[in-house]
């Protein structure tokens, strides 16, 4: 019997990438030779419709961000368990966001994660996953894909860019367009939220978590004071490379601390993940003692996720904010953005919201892309491998240490958010003739080894299935 392995969509993900990607990676496993379906699970007739599939042999399961861990039958069984087959869980953010799904000790659960510092997350706070492998998403090249999905269609109207940006002779397809023609000099992909607005939901769920310490008509405050302690941290970054927990105000906690962060690399001067500004503020005797509503780590951190948007916003709008008083014409994709000054900047172009599948079509009009990524250092994001398939300079805030092969100014340019200046002038400073050298480096290098089907084969392999 051959391998067959379905793909099911749970979760839809920011403009609509969540099922983008699954339908990517089903395709890309079908042209392998290997049998495989995509379904979606958008509401209980869908789920019901599934459930008499139970029964029916499958060598994986794999979604993205998943919903499927929550789901019980009549009986009480969990569903994935009742299907027996392997499940992927691809996390595609921090996995403190999902908690709640990776807790469950199902029989055969496994996780992929896109950043190396989550992958040792889960590692260490959930012992009961089979598997935690490292995998980036796949690259997407403008005309692979249209809106509905079919291979070898324009990403996007040629019309519909032209309008949205007022530009004459754009050429969209599988030809990507000479470099210094490309009518856009920098594009940002990014979302963004007001940091006031995350903890203004902070300070609401502080009222919503118990206390054992006396509240204030229910409020958490010592849950409250410790998360603005985190962001505090956060923001401020790490000052050694050497993983001292030194908390705000230069006292960390010592061996227990250490000991918690056991298994868990902190190696990048500046970026502070959350775990460890939280390791480096808490008192673990008061963790012990559930003083925060919980004992334990990761509950605590899933209690915090606001922190984290937070500190991602702060420092993604510094970004942004720095960039445009360079005074280099930018379009920025995404929602947000138009309840910051950027709106007022004549040099800003926003576009606000769009569909994933719009933003490979403009990538190959663009000659550089910013990618701003806090607190993902160790992570391969999507958006610098499609920059790279598109033929773009790539300018990325990750580490280098996140694909060692990726090397700085020969396939992107690598900055960090705690140096502007070098981000400044690599924006300014970088030659066209350089640019171009970089732009096609990238695209051979991201043709042969962030394809979807390069993905495939590697999650073939972490799978187990790559003989079959």
């Amino acid at each position: 019997m051959g391998a067959k392995i379905l793909f099911v969509h749970t979760r839809e993900l920011c403009y609509y990438s969540g099922s983008f990607f699954l339908k990517r990676m089903q395709e890309a496993v079908s042209r392998l030779g290997i049998e495989s379906e995509y379904i979606a699970l958008e509401d209980q007739q869908d789920l019901d419709r599934f459930e008499h599939r139970i029964g029916e042999h499958f060598d994986g399961v794999v979604d993205i961000n998943s919903k499927l861990p929550y789901f019980v039958l009549d009986d009480d069984t969990r569903l994935l368990d009742a299907l027996g087959a392997p499940f992927y869980n691809y996390i595609v953010d921090h996995p403190l966001y999902h908690h709640p799904g990776l807790v469950f000790p199902l029989q055969q659960y496994h996780a992929i994660g896109i950043d190396h510092r989550h992958c040792a997350y889960m590692k260490k706070h959930y012992p009961h996953l089979q598997q935690v492998a490292f995998l980036p998403l796949g690259a997407t090249a403008a005309g692979e894909v249209s809106r509905e999905g079919a291979i070898g269609e324009s990403a996007l109207r040629e019309e519909t860019l032209r309008d949205a940006m007022s530009l004459e002779g754009t050429t969209l397809g599988m030809t990507l367009p000479e470099y210094r023609k490309r009518k856009i000099p920098l594009l940002v992909s990014a979302t963004y939220e007001r940091g006031d607005e995350m903890i203004s939901k902070f300070r609401a769920l502080c009222y919503q978590i118990p206390s054992k310490a006396a509240q204030v008509n229910g409020f958490h405050r010592e849950l409250f004071e410790l998360g603005m302690q985190v962001g505090e941290c956060m923001l401020a970054g790490r000052t050694d490379a050497g993983g001292k927990y030194r908390g705000i105000s230069g006292q960390g906690n010592g061996a227990a601390n250490r000991e918690m962060a056991d298994g868990m690399n902190f190696a990048e001067i500046g970026e502070m993940p959350m775990e460890e500004a939280l390791l480096s503020v808490l008192d673990p005797e008061q963790l012990a003692d559930g003083r925060f509503g919980t004992t334990e780590f990761p509950v605590l951190m899933n209690y915090l996720y606001l922190i984290d948007k937070y500190v991602r916003n702060v420092r993604r709008e510094k970004v942004m904010n720095y960039v445009a008083s360079l005074g280099i014409p930018m379009v920025v994709l995404g929602e947000g953005w138009e309840a910051t000054p950027l709106a007022d900047n004549p040099n800003v172009h926003l576009l606000g919201a769009r569909r994933i599948e719009d933003t490979f079509a403009l990538m190959a009009e663009s000659r550089q892309v910013l990618d701003i990524n806090p607190l993902f250092p160790e992570g391969v994001h999507d958006r610098v491998t499609s920059a790279m398939r598109n033929g773009c300079v790539c300018l990325s805030d990750m580490s280098q240490q996140a694909d060692p092969r990726l090397l700085d100014g020969r396939q992107l340019q690598y900055y960090t958010n705690w140096n502007l200046d070098l981000l400044g002038e690599r924006l300014l400073g970088t030659s066209m003739a350089q640019q171009e050298k970089i732009a096609y480096e990238a695209h051979i290098f991201a043709g042969t080894h962030y394809t979807w089907d390069a993905h495939a084969r590697q999650l073939l392999e972490l799978m187990g299935l790559s003989d079959k």
